[in-house]
């Protein structure tokens, strides 16, 4: 599944790195130079400095520091539109 990766630090600052995915609006946009990438769940300007789009399994066991955004994962388990920002479905993150 094409994704972009939110960076949190949910424990502070100092805290690990966590790694949220997101499904990107508009994934062939990505010339991995990008600024940011809109994603499903936000109708706002996306995640900044994204680092590029990746192939990202459904499954993330084994993966402790990394998760699905819980409303782009409906998008996926429902083979919802993925051109249609989540909150115009009334779906929120």
């Amino acid at each position: 599944m094409l994704a972009t990766a939110e960076r949190t630090r949910p424990d502070g600052a100092l805290g690990p790195v966590k790694t949220i995915w997101h499904v990107p609006v508009d994934p062939q946009s990505c010339d991995g130079d990008c600024d940011a990438h809109r994603i499903l769940c936000d109708d706002g300007p996306g995640i900044g400095i994204p680092g590029g789009i990746r192939d990202v399994p459904r499954d993330l066991t084994g993966r402790s520091d990394e998760r699905w955004c819980p409303p782009c994962l409906a998008v996926i388990e429902n083979g919802a539109s993925r051109h249609l920002p989540l909150r115009r479905k009334g779906l929120t993150r």
